[in-house]
């Protein structure tokens, strides 16, 4: 019997004899990974800002006239060898961006890093009116320089 790549479940062969154990050892591991999708999307759910907070953080900390704050989002179209860009109306100093993972960027880096992972980074150009990032090496996927398809990502720009 053959086993998947991901989650090493049954991919009987023609000659293989199936057995009830099989099928219940799969349907456990499909249970906690469907499980560990439900805790991720809960947690994005509950630690969402919504629209209004924002704007009225924004009115705040733009009125106190040494800090600026812009917000927005956009839409991934999966391209990995893409170059995003965000526009400000002002110089950015630190940046966020996140969807499935989070992403900070803090200018003087010249790296924008995931924060669940040590080893993925991407290349930061930082300028007077905002930030472009873009994969440099590596076989890394469109969600690692968040742009995965259809992907909603929202940011936060502080500068």
């Amino acid at each position: 019997m053959n086993r998947t790549t991901n989650y090493k479940l049954c991919q009987w062969e023609a000659d293989d004899k199936i057995q009830r154990v099989d099928f219940n050892e799969d349907n456990a591991k499909i249970d906690a990974a469907i499980k560990a999708v439900d805790r991720r999307v809960d947690g994005l759910n509950t630690a969402k800002a919504d629209k209004t907070a924002l704007t009225a953080l924004q009115t705040v900390v733009n009125g106190k006239g040494n800090c600026r704050i812009e917000t927005g989002s956009y839409v991934g179209d999966g391209d990995k060898h893409r170059t995003l860009s965000i526009s400000t109306s002002f110089s950015p100093k630190l940046f966020f961006v996140m969807a499935f993972a989070l992403g900070v960027a803090v200018r003087g880096s010249s790296t924008l890093r995931h924060i669940n992972s040590v080893d993925r980074t991407t290349k930061v150009v930082w300028r007077d009116d905002g930030l472009s990032w873009k994969l440099e090496t590596g076989s890394y996927d469109a969600g690692d320089i968040f742009n995965e398809s259809n992907t909603t990502y929202h940011y936060v720009v502080l500068g």
